[in-house]
């Protein structure tokens, strides 16, 4: 009878541990289960958080590329008006020109009196000379305006240079 009371009370020790291991083994399995749920929804904040992100570059770059065009746009804008003022310039530079040309053309001519009137001076001996002091012009001012028509023929040439440049 001993070893019948024996063999139930160790059957009934070997049930309790059974049922304490069957137990920690369903707390385990929720508390598995739970950790699983968890990690599944910061899973799903991850994905959705990049999803954003993603969404959110895409706009930054659309946005970009909308700023990009625009100062483009602008960019051109400015390089026409520039080219527009550039040949309203050369325009007004071509203008110029003929004018300018016509007071070269008479500084020459004067240049061209004072050498001639100095050939002609030599040419005519005493008498000449004696009249050259009496000139409607005085020669000092033949002078000048001999050199001020070669300094407005330099700038002509200067201008001429620039333009084609």
């Amino acid at each position: 009878k001993g070893a019948k009371v024996a063999k139930k009370s160790d059957a009934a020790k070997l049930q309790a541990q059974v049922n304490s291991l069957t137990e920690e083994l369903e707390s385990t399995k929720n508390s598995m289960s739970r950790e699983t749920a968890a990690l599944q929804a910061q899973l799903t904040a991850a994905q959705e958080d990049a999803e954003a992100a993603n969404i959110a570059k895409e706009s930054a770059v659309a946005e970009l590329q909308v700023q990009l065009n625009a100062a483009q746009d602008a960019a051109d804008a400015a390089s026409r008006a520039a080219q527009r003022q550039l040949m309203e310039v050369h325009a007004e530079l071509e203008a110029s020109k003929q004018p300018i040309a016509l007071e070269s053309s008479t500084a020459e001519n004067v240049s061209a009196a004072a050498a001639g009137e100095a050939s002609m001076g030599a040419g005519l001996g005493p008498q000449s000379e004696a009249l050259q002091g009496e000139s409607l012009v005085p020669r000092d001012q033949v002078n000048e305006g001999a050199a001020t028509a070669e300094l407005q023929a330099r700038a002509v040439e200067a201008t001429k240079e620039a333009a084609a440049a």
